[in-house]
């Protein structure tokens, strides 16, 4: 899960998928992996709930997850 953590990244990089994702979003996801819940995660980085739904949904859709334990899944590879 090292990914998570990096800040800088390079683009288009396709054997790495998670390029794709901005720093919050990588954020994001790392606490939803923990197993943080999204209020927790709002509570944590100081945004709205429905503003860490918006970011979740777009890791998953850059990374075309269509469920939480798929994106749990992806962060252990």
């Amino acid at each position: 899960m090292n990914f998570l953590l990096k800040k800088d990244t390079v683009v288009g990089d396709e054997k790495d998928p998670h390029v794709l994702l901005s720093l919050r979003e990588r954020e994001v996801l790392k606490r939803i992996v923990y197993g943080y819940s999204l209020t927790e995660i709002a509570e944590e980085l100081s945004i709205s709930v429905k503003t860490v739904e918006t970011y979740k949904s777009r890791v998953m859709d850059k990374l075309n997850i269509s469920k939480k334990s798929g994106l749990v899944a992806y962060a252990l590879q």
